[in-house]
């Protein structure tokens, strides 16, 4: 992912890398080292819960 930020702002596209940035941010602060074969219902589960705990809306989750 961190590839795809890179050409995003390369390519004056810097909301989405923003977007792409905040959300390595927030997965890193959840788990550390995650990788996209380690995404399984069960984490999202626990990641949407996490993230209520803390405060986040619905909104900011989905996105």
């Amino acid at each position: 992912m961190s590839n795809a930020k890179s050409g995003l702002n390369d390519k004056g596209r810097v909301g989405t890398a923003s977007s792409y940035r905040t959300t390595i941010n927030a997965l890193n602060e959840f788990k550390k080292g995650l990788r996209a074969q380690d995404v399984t219902t069960i984490l999202l589960d626990n990641y949407e819960a996490y993230m209520l705990k803390n405060g986040k809306t619905n909104t900011t989750i989905g996105i």
